[in-house]
């Protein structure tokens, strides 16, 4: 799973809460300030995953709601 920096994580069709716990993972091995572009599945799956996101502390941005999927931008703000 070696990825470039500045990557994107495509997680459609992942179930919860592994595409939580993927994203997490990829934001740990980045460090602390670097963005993820992460496409996941929409509706009640990626409301979940920007709200356990930001209580946990990261930082999401760019959120752009399509019908089936959603895509933002997230980075760590832990350090």
């Amino acid at each position: 799973m070696n990825k470039p920096a500045g990557q994107t994580l495509d997680l459609r069709g992942t179930p919860c809460p592994m595409n939580f716990v993927r994203i997490k993972l990829e934001l740990d091995r980045l460090g602390a300030g670097k963005d993820l572009a992460v496409t996941a599945d929409g509706g009640d799956t990626g409301r979940d995953i920007l709200r356990s996101l930001r209580e946990q502390g990261f930082v999401v941005r760019n959120v752009r709601e399509h019908e089936k999927w959603i895509e933002f931008a997230v980075s760590n703000s832990h350090g």
